[in-house]
């Protein structure tokens, strides 16, 4: 029972646990860790859209009234530097083997990336509790899941050194300490938390009271 417990807090942390939106507003990628500021950063996209329709207009006119003047003071072009040129390029093809070799590898690392941003992203608004570690909004965040989740490592794995109740219910405590002060950091920075987050940390109680219970009948026998 314990193990399973122990195996489902694990699979917590590829869940949904915090809210995560990306959206471009022109060459820039901004990120939203909630409902409100997804609005604001898809009102600066529009904006950024009209402003930007507005100043191709501008330019698309100016460049109609000033087309023929460039096509006729244009240079002949030279055909045998053209023929040349593309001779040159030509030669410079590599093989069909290196061709096959660099498709393959650019493959094979768009899957990994895939994978990983999967993982990342279980959803297309929000971060796993191992996107968390990486991507939250600041390096607070980022420490405490990190430390919870290595906390869930070493009470999976069951070392020798955390065989004792002692340090189990320590290690326990501990674990859900750092997802108390993280929900308080979310909180302070306006960061929603999801519903792995909150599975997390209601199985993590569950194993510190059957913990305790265990104890407490091996204490009385």
């Amino acid at each position: 029972m314990k193990t399973i417990l122990r195996i489902l807090t694990l699979v917590c942390y590829f869940l949904p646990f915090t809210f995560f939106v990306k959206t471009c507003v022109g060459p820039e990628m901004k990120l939203a860790y909630n409902k409100n500021e997804v609005v604001i950063n898809k009102e600066a996209a529009l904006t950024y859209e009209k402003q930007k329709h507005i100043q191709d207009s501008i330019v698309a006119q100016h460049m109609s009234d000033t087309a023929q003047d460039h096509l006729s003071q244009a240079p002949a072009k030279d055909t045998l530097k053209t023929d040349t040129a593309q001779k040159s390029v030509s030669s410079n093809v590599p093989s069909d083997h290196q061709s096959k070799f660099k498709s393959k590898l650019n493959n094979f690392a768009w899957s990994l990336y895939s994978v990983w941003e999967r993982v990342k992203m279980p959803t297309d608004a929000s971060l796993s509790g191992i996107g968390t570690i990486f991507s939250y909004k600041n390096i607070f965040g980022k420490i405490l899941v990190g430390l919870s989740f290595i906390l869930s490592l070493l009470l999976l794995f069951n070392t020798k050194y955390f065989r004792t109740g002692r340090r189990k219910t320590l290690l326990l405590a501990t674990n859900i300490l750092s997802l108390i002060l993280f929900l308080v950091v979310s909180l302070l920075s306006s960061v929603s938390l999801l519903w792995g987050f909150w599975l997390l940390l209601i199985l993590l109680f569950f194993e510190l009271y059957n913990e305790v219970v265990t104890k407490k009948d091996t204490t009385q026998q």
